[in-house]
């Protein structure tokens, strides 16, 4: 069964959403969305994930830690608010 998040982000004024879809942990491809576009296609590997994503403009970071997800903006995530490190 697909599990989905959803960050609502402001960049410059406007809001975005990005989404990530995950189908399982034996099928398919995870996907992620940025406004509702389809985007990246990717498989975490051993459930660790970091990948440039741009919202609004600005380059953010999709990063999966542990089959955790979470959105890097300005080098804070969204979710947990601790500074990002690649």
């Amino acid at each position: 069964m697909a599990k989905e998040q959803i960050w609502h982000i402001t960049i410059d004024g406007a809001d975005h959403k990005v989404t990530y879809v995950r189908q399982g942990l034996r099928s398919g491809a995870s996907a992620l969305f940025v406004d509702d576009e389809e985007g990246k296609l990717f498989r975490p590997r051993d459930g660790y994930v970091d990948v440039p994503i741009t919202v609004g403009g600005k380059e953010c970071r999709f990063v999966m830690r542990g089959y955790t997800a979470d959105v890097a903006v300005d080098g804070v995530f969204v979710d947990s608010g601790k500074k990002y490190r690649p």
